[in-house]
């Protein structure tokens, strides 16, 4: 189990915060989280430089006024440290707070996803198949 995230790494609720974190990593994981364009997002910030750089975040968007969907995204320096459980849990705990339920979708190869999930308190509640067809056109 990675150690438990500094408790003293200040939050941002910034979008700009975000896009930074996404410039940080690998295109397609920043595109698989998303959380540029999520409703509500939460960053952890590293204050020890300046300016502070986002370390992680999680944010989700509201589906149907009653799930939370969740996005979560650590800079790659930065893994195995904690910092997606806590700032996942905190996106979490906002999203109960506020009559949601927090839905966590990851790909089945993406083992690190998976494992913070389930750190975090998910449970694993089924799958999902997408299949992309080709237009009309085609």
């Amino acid at each position: 189990m990675p150690p438990a995230a500094d408790p003293s790494l200040p939050v941002s609720l910034g979008r700009n915060d975000a896009v930074m974190l996404e410039s940080a990593c690998l295109p397609e994981d920043a595109e698989e989280a998303g959380l540029s364009g999520t409703e509500h997002v939460w960053i952890l910030m590293d204050g020890r430089d300046s300016p502070a750089r986002p370390v992680a975040g999680a944010g989700y968007n509201v589906w149907a006024g009653a799930l939370a969907h969740m996005g979560v995204l650590t800079a790659p320096g930065e893994r195995f440290r904690g910092h997606a459980l806590r700032v996942s849990q905190l996106a979490a705990e906002a999203a109960i707070t506020a009559g949601l339920i927090p839905q966590w979708r990851a790909r089945t190869d993406n083992a690190a996803s998976c494992r913070t999930a389930l750190r975090a308190g998910f449970v694993h509640a089924g799958s999902q198949t997408s299949v992309i067809l080709p237009s009309a056109g085609t």
